[in-house]
């Protein structure tokens, strides 16, 4: 059985009367996942994120971490939680390696350990040369990295993160996703926030929707992009189309059939691979396959769906 690191239950925040932020949120983070929380502007991820840090108290529902009560356990066990902000802000007059040291003081680290750990962890996220220049001279994207290594200093058994890549270029950006995977391959398990849905689909293991401050789907990413859709779609290219999208359409599985050019677009009922009937109906019909394959839908287009849908809000 897996470990849960992060779980919710019935989960609410209210900022006015009878207006929730967070209406009655469920939800499970396993151990050593990376798991992504997607939702848009006004979900209730930020509320969420700050009642898991024990920033915000519920007015109602559940938190446990790391098999501890949120409630009344979050000093003891805040220490244990690694977080970088969206926007991290640190003090302009201290040293990047200043600031680690602030840090793994709080955390109640051995000197010893904090100055190794925080040399490492500033090598990792490309700030080895400027570890000693004042954070007041770092760039946004610089600040963001910086923000990294302070998430991961102690080797936290949890990491939140939110918005881990904004105002990262191109190159900075590969880097942190491979550090994060590195970092999820070492044990830690990952929360994050993001609105680059492509970068989800890329890192995260599973994935949870919110909107309206309610749980509107969760699971592996395959998972979710499969409930968003609930079907399949194959694309055949064939040297002549005559009767064959007529053909297929008379075929018992097929929901619909669409044709550019020569291309044929096959809306599926069933789970099984069908594609040797297909090919099949298309030779009988004086037609030849030259290329066919399933239609991959992205995190981004399901994630869409599912808001436009309104599917299972739970």
């Amino acid at each position: 059985m897996e470990n849960i690191v992060i779980g919710t239950e019935n989960l609410k925040k209210s900022y006015k009367k009878g207006v929730y932020a967070v209406d009655g949120l469920s939800f499970q983070v396993k151990e050593k996942r990376i798991t992504g929380f997607l939702g848009p502007n006004g979900a209730g991820k930020s509320t969420t994120i700050k009642m898991l840090l024990g920033l915000l108290e519920p007015d109602d529902g559940r938190i446990e971490i790391l098999g501890n009560v949120m409630k009344t356990d979050s000093p003891r066990i805040r220490k244990y939680i690694g977080f970088m902000p969206e926007l991290p802000k640190f003090p302009r007059y201290l040293t990047g390696m200043e600031l680690l040291e602030i840090y793994g003081e709080f955390l109640q680290m051995e000197k010893n350990e904090i100055r190794k750990q925080a040399k490492e962890l500033l090598e990792e996220v490309g700030l080895g040369k400027d570890m000693n220049k004042k954070i007041g001279n770092y760039s946004k994207g610089m600040q963001q990295r910086l923000g990294f290594a302070v998430a991961f200093l102690n080797n936290p058994p949890l990491a939140i993160m939110d918005e881990p890549t904004e105002g990262l270029d191109p190159v900075g950006m590969v880097e942190i996703k491979k550090l994060i995977k590195q970092k999820a391959r070492d044990g830690t398990t990952i929360f994050l926030s993001s609105h680059l849905l492509k970068e989800v689909e890329e890192i995260c293991d599973e994935v949870i929707v919110i909107n309206r401050g309610r749980l509107v789907t969760s699971g592996t990413v395959e998972k979710v992009i499969a409930e968003a859709y609930n079907r399949k779609i194959i694309e055949i290219e064939v040297d002549r189309l005559g009767n064959v999208p007529d053909a297929i359409r008379k075929l018992p599985y097929v929901i619909d059939v669409s044709v550019e050019n020569n291309k044929i677009f096959v809306e599926l009922s069933t789970d099984e691979d069908v594609r040797a009937i297909i090919s099949r109906t298309i030779y009988e019909n004086g037609s030849l396959v030259i290329g066919m394959g399933y239609v991959t839908e992205t995190l981004e287009n399901a994630f869409i769906e599912l808001l436009k849908n309104g599917v299972n809000v739970k």
